[in-house]
This record gives C-alpha cells, structure tokens and sequence, in this order.
C-alpha cells in the first residue's frame, strides 16, 4: 500500500510538472503584448476537474443544428491545460419544447422585395408593429404585425440569411423574416434579464436561478440554451464566484466572467457543443466581459477592470478562449471614460459613458490601427449604445427611460434625430 501512495503521488507530482510548463508557454506568448491583461504574479495552474464528467450517449437536438454525437467522458488527465468538462445535460430530458403560434402575424414585408442597403428595426406601438426603414433613402415599412394582445418583439439578430424576431419570456414568440413563419419555444426559465439570442440566430440562451432548476449550491447558474428550430437544447450548470457576466462568443459558445475554478474566479470560454470549458490563465480575473454584441466575423471581444479608477480596458481575440489556442495580439486601450460597445466586425470601439458629469453623457470611439480614444458627441442625459448601423459607419443612441429620442451619431461626429419610437436593431440586404 505504501509503494502504491508513493507511486500515485510522484505521478500527480509529474502531471504538477507538466501542466506548470503548459502554462508558463501560454504566459510567454501572450507577454509579447504589455498589456494588463497578463497578471505579473499568477501562478500557473491546471485546472483541476470540479465538475463532474459527463456523457452524452445520444444526441439530443434536430439534424438542423450540429452537435456532438460521440461520448463526451474526458478524464482530466487527457485534457489540454486548463481544459475541463462543462457539466450539460440534454434538455428537455424528453421531446422538445416547440409550441404552435398563439396570436395571429401577419409579415407584411418580404425581405426580398428590399433594395440592397442598409436598414434599421424599429418597433411603433400606436400600430403595433415592427418596421424598417433605410438608412440611405429613410424609406420605412411595416415588417411585422401581430394581435394587439400580444407583446411586440424585442430581440433582433442577422447574420448571412438569418433573421429573427423574438420576444423572450417564459414561452418565447420566434418570428424568422426570412421564411416568414412564427412559433413559440417553451417554457424555460421564467428569467428574461438574461435573454439573448446568438449571434447567428441558431439558439436562444437564458440564465436560470439555481434554485428554479433544484441545484443546491447557490454558488451555480444555469444555463439554459435551446436551439431555435429543434426546441431542443442544453442545461449547463456553471460554478460562478460572486456574479457571472456572460456573453456570446461564437454561435455556439459562450465568454463568462467570474466562473469558480479551484475556488479562484476565472474568465473562461464555454465551448458547450464540445462539453468543454477552457480558462487561460493569461487572462486577469479582474477584467470582465464588457462585451454585449457579438458577430461571428468579429476577432476581438472587450474586456474592462471595473476595479480601476478610472477603468481599464482591453481588447482580447476571441481565439485567446480556444483551448490550446496561441493567445498574442491583445490591445492595451489604456484608462476607459465609459462603457464599451464593439461594432460588429469589431473595427471599431465606441465607449459611452458620464463619468465626469452624471447630466452629461459623452461618446467616444478607439479606431484602428493605434486604437486612440477620441471623444465624438456629447448629450445631455443619460443615453446608451443600441445598436451599430450594419455598415460600421454610424451608430444609434437612445435616451434611458424616454422614447422617440433615438440618434444616429457617425464615426465623424456628425449626428441627427431619428423620428422613431424604439430602435430595437439594424440588418443589411446585399
């Protein structure tokens, strides 16, 4: 027995090892750029397997969307440093979650029938619809009508030949522009704070208590993420330190701020098609997500140390979350003066924020290749970022708590009233 303990423990000291050199190499590459991001005294460290393995021995969605057919059962010891299972299980358990339409929907206009341009999504509430209108021409029309008694749609993503419609709640309203047809997906968590949609308009993602889905430890959320055309989807338990901030990082992944890993919060990648978590380690815990809109063509997402006074901020590839990805190339932007947005290829940077004047609400942009911050626009109130026009060249601001107070603010400070109710996104028609 004593030979036994002794050879386990010198095999445990080899691995110790082997993972210290892993990291180190991860540390050396991602120090070619100073930025904040490297912690100058982290100690490497592979991750040990917190979370149970799971396996997955039937593949629980339609053939619409791919997932992994194979068994997911990794052992720790054959991961990547810093790699771990996610713990996910088919959900629902049975069936799908799939609803006919409840109200009536009338889609007005075909996308088709557009010219080339660029357009925004706006919702008119006296009508009870959701229109268009160009931005070249300002041309407007009705995309979508339904029944007044039914909640017009909020959420809006495009991405190649999707465009989706939703109103999240804890049966959601789906309406796909491109086909024209309409259905529900329910019911999920009765949470809707934490909806969103992905950035290719494949699946929803809600965040759930871990008491509405019977998970004992407080310090766990549930990740619900169904796929919009199978109903069928994915519970994913995450161990969170005090409040995880979570993003879209791909169409089928997601970048989460204070994830709980040896009891240490963490920035990782949830990879949840592969059932795998990576958490560089040259990623500093004291940056978080500050990253709401994501595309699939973008290369960065940004990161901010809301610790600092002022705050500091950071652009990081996404690729830094890929595991056994070579992480290089990070921007330093310096001390922030607000909030920051990304555009949507990720060519430029807004930032909005009152930081010297709570009446004042001031926008600015870093712009490429020296990502210098430069103030654009100022508004009296407080205003934020909606959504960028598709093209990159603008984008629209709306004033908290008001309506009909919307703008359209170009990179060169130029900017103009909107005359409409809510803006609730922007699409291209090439």
């Amino acid at each position: 027995m004593i030979l036994l303990d002794e050879m386990i423990r010198t095999a445990n000291l080899l691995r110790r090892l082997a993972s210290l050199c892993i990291c180190s190499a991860i540390i050396v590459s991602c120090s070619k750029q100073p930025t904040p991001i490297v912690p100058p005294t982290e100690i490497p460290e592979t991750l040990a397997a917190t979370i149970d393995p799971i396996t997955v021995t039937a593949n629980p969605m339609a053939t619409e969307v791919h997932t992994p057919t194979s068994t997911l059962s990794p052992t720790p010891t054959s991961l990547p440093a810093n790699t771990s299972p996610l713990n996910l299980e088919p959900w629902p358990e049975s069936g799908d979650l799939l609803l006919p339409i409840d109200v009536e929907v009338f889609f007005e206009t075909s996308l088709e029938d557009l010219e080339p341009g660029d357009y925004l999504v706006f919702l008119d509430s006296r009508e009870h619809v959701v229109k268009y209108s160009s931005l070249t021409t300002g041309e407007d029309g009705i995309l979508l009508s339904v029944n007044e008694e039914a909640v017009l749609p909020r959420l809006f993503v495009w991405s190649n030949d999707s465009y989706i419609l939703a109103e999240p709640g804890e049966v959601w309203r789906v309406y796909d522009l491109v086909d024209q047809r309409a259905w529900r997906i329910g019911p999920v968590c009765a949470s809707t704070y934490a909806s969103s949609l992905s950035p290719g308009g494949n699946w929803l993602r809600v965040e759930c208590s871990a008491l509405e889905k019977e998970e004992a430890n407080r310090y766990q959320v549930v990740l619900e993420a169904i796929a919009l055309e199978s109903g069928k989807g994915f519970d994913i338990v995450i161990p969170n330190h005090e409040y995880l901030n979570i993003s879209w990082l791909d169409d089928d992944s997601f970048v989460a701020s204070e994830v709980r890993v040896n009891e240490k919060p963490r920035n990782c990648g949830l990879h949840f098609l592969e059932g795998m978590m990576y958490c560089p380690l040259s990623i500093a815990s004291e940056f978080h997500i500050s990253l709401r809109r994501v595309t699939r063509s973008s290369i960065y997402i940004s990161m901010t140390n809301y610790d600092m006074s002022p705050w500091q901020g950071v652009l990081v590839p996404k690729a830094c979350f890929e595991s056994g990805a070579r992480c290089s190339d990070t921007v330093d932007l310096g001390p922030l003066e607000g909030s920051l947005f990304l555009s949507p290829d990720g060519n430029v940077l807004a930032w909005i924020g009152y930081i010297y004047d709570p009446e004042l609400t001031n926008i600015g942009v870093f712009k490429p290749p020296d990502w210098e911050s430069r103030k654009i626009a100022q508004f009296k109130g407080d205003y934020f970022l909606v959504t960028w026009c598709s093209d990159e060249s603008c984008m629209i601001v709306s004033k908290r708590g008001s309506t009909y107070a919307n703008y359209r603010i170009n990179l060169d400070g130029t900017y103009w009233h909107l005359p409409y109710e809510e803006v609730i996104g922007s699409f291209s028609i090439p």
